[in-house]
């Protein structure tokens, strides 16, 4: 169940844009498009949004954008 909640997170970040982690907006960004997620991780900044028992992370790696080469670690944590 796990792999299916995760999967689904990370596509409908990777759907919403290839540039989200780039953008000033990135966290409503993913409270708009992943309504269960527990906290997010973009780069060095972190934002917790609740307290949850049980939580499923992810992290992605975007290699930059418009062909730049800038990458940046995003992390995500998501109630099923």
């Amino acid at each position: 169940y796990h792999v299916f909640t995760v999967n689904r997170a990370l596509a409908w970040l990777l759907l919403r844009s290839d540039s989200l982690p780039y953008r000033n907006n990135f966290e409503n960004l993913v409270l708009e498009t992943i309504p269960n997620v527990v906290y997010i991780r973009n780069g060095s900044s972190s934002k917790y949004l609740r307290n949850s028992s049980l939580v499923y992370s992810f992290r992605a790696i975007w290699l930059g954008f418009n062909g730049t080469i800038s990458p940046k670690i995003v992390v995500v944590g998501v109630e099923p």
